[in-house]
């Protein structure tokens, strides 16, 4: 029964899906193609509005990187970006690409799409300026320099190659494989969720005022299915969550990735990593009261 049920909702999950995810993977394979990315990431030093503004755009237009946002973040620190303009990119990056703004845009319709889109937008700005701010009280400082074995770590040597160059077959196989891989892994968890929680149990708790309370700890445990969690997010709208849930979802995701935070504290400072993560989740929570 259990075994039925769940494989009942793994080819649910394909049959709503599968079109959005073959049109996101050609569309983020055409951005990758494209952009100029080493061109987009110049100029991130200062630490004024425009620049933080600046990163934010900048985060839509490059979030498709085979070699995803860790070493891209590093890339500006080594540049001389400023910590607010990181943060203000980091927190508006990952879903954004092509890719995550075709699934979830499916599920939740265009007008939806925009406002989610806008309030991530928003809310990358407010903590970019927060961090200016902090930046500008002498409250956030950042390392004189960062640790070689980090940079080995996160094979920072070929992904200067990579940004100063046109991406090849090497790297777009390697973006398809990254992408399917996560969603796959996204099918079987969300799948499994759908499972133990039924539709009227979602509907009652994640369209509530108190819907970011549950979404907030759901997506720091699924925020290893990177670009499959805005599949998740949206299937969890289908069964009846607000968009507040969705928002919660897709940020919390974003805001908790852990390995985004350990870049912050080694590139930066525990310091930031610290607060990146509270102020993220705190704005993230005022957000999706608003969406409710």
């Amino acid at each position: 029964m259990i075994l039925s049920s769940y494989l009942a909702n793994v080819f649910s999950i394909i049959l709503n899906s599968w079109m959005f995810i073959v049109i996101g993977i050609i569309a983020n394979l055409i951005l990758e193609a494209v952009i100029p990315k080493k061109i987009i990431l110049s100029n991130l030093e200062k630490k004024d509005f425009f620049t933080i503004i600046r990163a934010s755009v900048s985060g839509l237009l490059i979030s498709g990187l085979s070699f995803g946002v860790v070493p891209l973040i590093v890339s500006l620190r080594k540049n001389g970006a400023s910590i607010s303009a990181c943060a203000a990119m980091l927190a508006f990056t990952p879903w954004t690409g092509a890719f995550g703004l075709i699934v979830i845009g499916g599920y939740v319709g265009m007008t939806n799409l925009l406002v989610l889109l806008g309030c991530s937008f928003l809310l990358s700005i407010m903590l970019g300026f927060i961090f200016s701010l902090l930046e500008g009280l002498s409250l956030l400082k950042h390392k004189p320099r960062i640790n070689e074995n980090y940079l080995k770590e996160i094979n920072y040597s070929k992904f200067s190659k990579y940004l100063s160059r046109k991406s090849g077959i090497k790297e777009i196989s390697a973006s398809v494989s990254d992408i399917l891989k996560n969603v796959f892994i996204a099918v079987l968890l969300t799948a499994f969720f759908q499972v133990i929680f039924t539709a009227d149990f979602i509907a009652f708790n994640f369209s509530s005022n108190y819907a970011s309370l549950y979404s907030i700890p759901l997506a720091t445990l699924i925020e290893i299915i990177g670009e499959g969690f805005t599949l998740f997010a949206g299937e969890i709208y289908l069964s009846g969550a607000s968009l507040g849930a969705v928002f919660s979802i897709i940020m919390a995701g974003v805001i908790t990735d852990i390995n985004e935070l350990r870049m912050l504290a080694k590139i930066f400072s525990k310091r930031a990593a610290t607060a990146y993560l509270i102020i993220g989740l705190a704005l993230t929570v005022a957000f999706s009261f608003l969406l409710i």
